[in-house]
């Protein structure tokens, strides 16, 4: 499935609450959990992309940095469309065991 496909599925299927994002965020202390800088500006990753099955539970949820110079969001959206490569990453590995 293309990240455009996977993108259309992901936006148009039951949404993530702002609360529930705001709620991850501060669990994470406001770090991205791929490279861990702090920041405000912190987008909610499906571990497990919902157009592969992923849920809305709150273990297949990340905060994970959208930075112009390390936009780890960016990064796992690429690494999903690896298989491989994806689900050798440790975060990945706890949702899918």
């Amino acid at each position: 499935m293309s990240k455009e496909q996977c993108r259309h599925i992901h936006k148009n299927k039951h949404p993530i609450s702002s609360s529930r994002k705001e709620e991850i965020r501060k669990e994470q202390d406001y770090h991205c959990a791929d490279c861990g800088i702090q920041t405000k500006r912190l987008e909610i990753h499906h571990i497990e992309p919902r157009c592969q099955g992923g849920s809305n539970n709150r273990v297949n949820l990340i905060a994970l940095c959208g930075e112009l110079d390390n936009d780890c969001h960016e990064k796992w959206d690429r690494l999903a469309l690896d298989q491989h490569q994806y689900c050798d990453l440790p975060q990945v590995r706890r949702v899918i065991k």
